[in-house]
């Protein structure tokens, strides 16, 4: 029924209620009124409107869940919660610290983002062996400066490993903060 305007939808009313409740004349009337080529509105349509009519008392749309003051979810209290959840563990993700406050997800994001002015920054995984991965480079540079090494059979990534001792899915690896740490693990890439 939203297709038709509400002056639409009274007059609908008021003629099917001065034709003896006909629902043809109805039709023909709202085609010769508004200068249709079809009947107008179908029979179904015109029932449904005339129902509403009777059990709302209205030919607006249904307003379930639009009326009233808009629900604000960013109150001082949830604001409260949610930095407390990211001031006890800054790798938290938005859709746990969703979980732990109790509100929705996107809530949680416009929360972090706004209010608390929290960016996510990226944890770096370094190999601890600075100087053996120096020496490595410089020896490659130089073996394929003498023809040596074929560049071709080099191949390069930037994923995840995979450790010995447990899967890291470095794309969720995130520190919430106003200013970015700087924050790298130095780890063995085989663990013992």
């Amino acid at each position: 029924m939203s297709r038709y305007s509400v002056s639409e939808r009274i007059f609908i009313v008021r003629m099917h209620y001065s034709n003896n409740n006909s629902l043809i004349v109805t039709q023909r009337k709202f085609a010769t009124e508004f200068k249709l080529k079809t009947t107008g509105p179908s029979v179904s349509t015109i029932n449904r409107l005339i129902q509403k009519f009777e059990r709302t008392g209205s030919v607006c749309d249904n307003m379930f869940g639009n009326m009233g003051r808009l629900l604000s979810i960013k109150t001082l209290e949830k604001i409260e919660r949610t930095h407390q959840v990211f001031e006890r563990s800054p790798q938290t993700s938005i859709r746990k610290a969703a979980q732990q406050v109790g509100i929705k997800r996107e809530s949680v994001r416009q929360i972090v983002v706004a209010d608390l002015q929290l960016f996510p920054y990226k944890i770096q995984i370094h190999q601890r062996s600075v100087e053996q991965r120096l020496e490595f480079a410089n020896t490659i540079i130089e073996m394929i400066d003498n023809d040596q090494f074929d560049v071709n059979m080099l191949w390069c990534s930037d994923e995840a490993h995979f450790h010995l001792d447990g899967y890291v899915n470095r794309q969720n690896w995130h520190l919430w903060g106003t200013e970015n740490p700087h924050f790298a693990i130095e780890k063995s890439l085989y663990p013992r």
